[in-house]
């Protein structure tokens, strides 16, 4: 019952020794277990990137670090794939301070970049503390709650820990949508939709952006914001992602070979654009679709734009060297800088449905849409209106001379092969 990889005991394992530290627990009063469930942030985006060995070296450094804080009575385990489980026995009285301590200790150990073939590779982890008998009465209940901490700790935007709160019926209900989630992934139940953008001066389709869908086979189409922030922090936004991003540049291959040669929009999370292997995943889908890298464009929303500018400049430079044209999304509903949207390299700027919205009737409305149109082009950068929903606003858009526009009245979303993709729109 020990894991090849690691060497670890498995999860089954990892049940017997915590059920043996639970009876001697239960001897004293003053005894408790605390369980650690520590899971790798952006860990499966590197055997999307860098293949299956160097996730297995990642793995196999990461269980040494782990029981590099474990003192000789601890247990460490692997009881699921990127995830590691440290049991620290006989703890006394002060159990959630000491549990803290060695939360921090282990935090500091997966501080050091990881040494892979292709260089060095950092990831954080994200760490659930559960004790009993405080938490749970069994070892199958202290299990799931320091899962479901970890969870929570990934919630907060990883590289951090998090002790078990309780188990809300949220929470529960997150904790199925990951299993579901996970299984959609593997069975082949998601799909893409797409929304053609419009020339505006002619109404013909010039791009169009993917959209990510899901048919859940008992629950029917489920709603992307129902699933996404529950993909994005428990990091299966990365394998996700991924997966969108192949098949966006797959059915762009499809349509240029039929003779539709459009651009394909993208949206990536800030957790695809913190993961180093990011640019070669997105070189890597171009080369696989056999498109060029002016065939993609890839959004990022305003606040990913605006926010950790140490985090994102370097990612959106490399993919701007690679030739892939970046896109901001929702402009104008967060902390906009115009200044910092110059120094970044876009593109494109989508600007937002909120500040279409009265236009062209409210006056107000449209001298900010105008004043917003009328900047973009002065920075140099392409505008999109986004959110036209009338012929008022596609003539207003006419008229203040911004280029593309996307919107129900338009075009709505649809399967690849429901899409007209010549028409044009007065």
């Amino acid at each position: 019952m020990r894991d090849p990889l690691t060497d670890l005991p498995t999860r089954s394992l990892l049940r017997e020794h915590l059920g043996l530290a639970r009876a001697r627990a239960a001897e004293r009063d003053d005894r408790h277990v605390v369980l650690m469930w520590a899971g790798l942030d952006g860990f499966s985006l590197v055997n999307q990137s860098l293949g299956h060995e160097a996730g297995d070296e990642v793995l196999r450094q990461a269980a040494r670090r782990v029981e590099s804080v474990a003192a000789s009575t601890n247990v460490v385990a692997r009881p699921a794939g990127d995830q590691f489980a440290l049991m620290l026995a006989d703890v006394g009285p002060e159990a959630e301070r000491i549990a803290e301590t060695v939360a921090e200790q282990l935090a500091t150990a997966f501080s050091e970049p990881f040494d892979v073939d292709s260089g060095d590779l950092r990831l954080g982890v994200s760490i659930g503390l559960s004790v009993l008998p405080g938490d749970a009465g069994d070892e199958d209940t202290l299990m799931r709650h320091a899962e479901t901490a970890m969870h929570e700790a990934k919630r907060e935007g990883g590289a951090t820990y998090a002790f078990y709160a309780g188990a809300t019926r949220e929470a529960l209900e997150q904790l199925m949508l990951t299993t579901r989630l996970h299984r959609a992934l593997d069975a082949g139940e998601l799909r893409l939709h797409f929304q053609p953008i419009v020339d505006v001066p002619d109404g013909a389709p010039c791009a169009v952006e993917a959209l990510l869908r899901w048919e859940d086979p008992q629950r029917g189409l489920v709603a992307p914001m129902t699933f996404i922030p529950t993909a994005e922090f428990t990091g299966l936004i990365e394998p996700i992602g991924a997966w969108v991003l192949r098949a966006a540049c797959a059915q762009a291959r499809a349509w240029r070979d039929g003779g539709a040669e459009l651009p394909v929009f993208v949206n990536v999370s800030m957790r695809q654009l913190r993961h180093p292997g990011f640019g070669e995943l997105v070189s890597d889908a171009l080369r696989e679709a056999g498109l060029g890298p002016g065939a993609l464009t890839l959004e990022i929303t305003e606040t990913t734009a605006m926010s950790e500018p140490n985090c994102v400049d370097p990612m959106l430079a490399e993919l701007h060297d690679l030739g892939v044209r970046i896109a901001v999304d929702d402009f104008g509903t967060g902390y906009s800088s115009f200044t910092r949207l110059h120094e970044m390299p876009v593109d494109v700027v989508k600007i937002d449905r909120a500040l279409l919205r009265g236009a062209p009737e409210n006056p107000d409305a449209t001298r900010l849409a105008a004043a917003t149109i009328d900047v973009v082009a002065t920075l140099g950068m392409e505008a999109i209106a986004e959110g036209v929903e009338t012929a008022a606003q596609l003539e207003f858009l006419r008229e203040r001379g911004c280029p593309m526009a996307q919107g129900f009245h338009l075009s709505m979303p649809g399967p690849a092969l429901e899409l007209d993709l010549t028409a044009g729109h007065a």
